[in-house]
């Protein structure tokens, strides 16, 4: 952020959390307290016969790699309703019988992911304006290494180590690896190591 949005002044003062991640930025004329919200995607793993669908990406970020289709959640927008347009728009596909299969906190970009689960209708698809191909991928054919990003290499790894698992996983889990301190008191939640 360069400028207040309020007053229009540049004398901003900015608010880490110590890891040189921006939390706020205050401006030091008016005294406006403008947050840095995380953006909230949803993407969709949309199974059919037991493969799942992926988009070839035609933009940035990682043009020409694989993804699950999805994007931002717009204003007033149901996050279901976000994965299920992301997967008409990018994929030419509807997903049936959505549900919250995993939630992705992404602090190193600002972002937060919720990724559902349904089943592709009819085994339906094409690629669409945002991607170059869509294809259907058994667990075995996974494109491990042309994925676009850390987030559907994340719920791909999930879905394909943990699906048929009987126990219970967490639906939520924050995408940072930091060393756990020597000594940790009181309880731990998983994800935040």
């Amino acid at each position: 952020m360069k400028y207040c949005s309020d007053c229009g002044s540049a004398e901003l003062a900015a608010t880490d959390d110590g890891r040189g991640n921006v939390r706020r930025f205050d401006c030091r004329r008016c005294g406006a307290r403008h947050s840095c919200n995380p953006r909230l995607l949803a993407c969709c793993i949309a199974e059919w016969s037991g493969q799942v669908l992926l988009c070839r990406r035609a933009g940035e970020p990682g043009p020409g790699l694989w993804a699950l289709p999805g994007g931002y959640v717009e204003a007033c927008e149901p996050v279901q309703a976000a994965a299920a347009r992301g997967a008409r728009q990018q994929a030419g596909a509807v997903v049936d019988d959505l549900a919250l299969f995993r939630v992705y906190n992404l602090p190193k970009c600002n972002e937060v992911i919720a990724v559902f689960r349904g089943q592709l209708r009819d085994g339906r698809f094409n690629a669409g304006g945002e991607a170059r191909a869509a294809t259907l991928f058994p667990k075995r054919d996974l494109p491990w290494e042309q994925l676009a990003s850390e987030s559907s290499r994340a719920a791909l790894h999930d879905y394909a180590t943990r699906r048929w698992q009987a126990t219970y996983a967490s639906p939520v889990e924050d995408l940072v690896w930091l060393q756990p301190p020597a000594r940790l008191q009181g309880p731990t939640l998983r994800g935040l190591r």
